[in-house]
């Protein structure tokens, strides 16, 4: 979990400026919002005065933290950028620092949690795609999925608003 929480964001640290997250995070109280990042150098001062920290709770229960790398990105985006994720969006993947989605297991097992927790959108890694057989029909039918390359995919598909899938473009 902790290399896919690094990998995020240092993705979304070297995609910044395209995914206008500087203009969205504000200082303390006393200080005032920061416009616009011009440069890598004040980017790294902007960072450096920040302390993130990513908690999963119930610690003791094993996860596949590769898996997740997909989720953790676009969760992180939605949170630097103040753009909400649609809720009915369940994702996996494995996430490079390059930002293309890579392959996981498991994909028959999300996808009955998926619709067992009423989510009617699956975001899923395009080299997967060979694993859509193994998700029973009725599953299929129920389930609207999405295959996706790279995070900017991943990302466009989970915005709530219209508007946010220009920011990428």
């Amino acid at each position: 979990m902790k290399e896919s929480v690094g990998t995020a964001l240092s993705w979304i640290r070297s995609n910044s400026a395209r995914l206008g997250i500087f203009p969205h995070v504000r200082h303390a109280k006393d200080r005032p919002a920061v416009d616009v990042v011009d440069t890598d150098q004040e980017m790294d001062n902007f960072m450096s005065k920040f302390d993130i920290h990513v908690h999963f709770p119930a610690a003791a229960v094993p996860k596949d933290g590769p898996s997740a790398g997909v989720t953790i990105t676009v969760a992180l985006v939605s949170l630097f950028t103040g753009r909400r994720v649609k809720s009915d969006f369940a994702m996996t993947g494995e996430v490079s620092l390059q930002g293309f989605v890579m392959p996981v297991g498991g994909i028959k097992e999300k996808c009955m949690a998926a619709h067992r927790n009423r989510i009617k959108q699956v975001i899923l890694p395009k080299q997967n795609e060979k694993d859509i057989s193994s998700i029973p029909a009725d599953l299929k039918k129920d389930l609207k999925i999405h295959f996706v390359g790279n995070v900017v995919e991943a990302i466009m598909l989970a915005l709530e608003n219209k508007q946010d899938k220009e920011f990428l473009n």
